[in-house]
């Protein structure tokens, strides 16, 4: 987020377990989507791209989501949709070491005008003020946009600055660059 931008970028690589597969021979949907007025990058399990397809598709509202309790009731329901709809979520056994709460594999970046967010495997929702990234080349991607976030580059520069820090130095992360810049509100 910067002078009043907010973009969102991605590198294009999808794995598949433990199988990569080429860009050139995967017709694979974006890592980011818009749904209305928000963009929604997603990182994690693949199936999470169809499930949250079908989710919305079903007239489950992504407007509105400007603060931490609407995305949190966004996602809840999100899951209850999966464990309803797919039984594909295992309830935990008591004694169990994992969290006391609903579990995603994946993780989620929500953009709604100006409302930069993160949604972890926990559910737990962070509001950014500045910048954030997810994945495994987080770590790459928030050395970048510390060290250039005070330039002159714009957004949507910053934002696909920081994919290629993480497409370069992260053996998970590869493909093109796709930046996505959100609606002004």
């Amino acid at each position: 987020m910067k002078d009043d931008k907010t973009a969102i970028a991605s590198d294009s690589a999808q794995f598949y377990g433990t199988r990569r597969e080429g860009a050139d021979n995967l017709a694979s949907r974006p890592k980011i989507r818009r749904f209305h007025s928000c963009l929604l990058g997603n990182v994690g399990a693949a199936i999470y791209d169809i499930l949250l397809d079908d989710y919305v598709a079903r007239g489950t509202g992504l407007g509105g989501l400007t603060n931490e309790l609407t995305i949190l009731k966004f996602f809840v329901g999100f899951w209850k949709f999966m464990r309803d709809e797919y039984h594909l979520v295992n309830d935990l056994e008591s004694g169990d070491d994992e969290s006391q709460f609903a579990r995603l594999d994946a993780q989620f970046i929500v953009v709604d005008g100006r409302s930069l967010f993160t949604v972890d495997s926990d559910l737990n929702v962070m509001r950014f003020q500045r910048y954030c990234a997810i994945g495994t080349g987080a770590p790459f991607a928030y050395g970048l946009l510390y060290g250039i976030y005070n330039g002159t580059l714009s957004a949507k520069k910053i934002a696909c600055r920081a994919a290629e820090a993480a497409v370069h130095f992260d053996e998970s992360c590869g493909g093109e660059v796709q930046v996505f810049e959100a609606a002004a509100q």
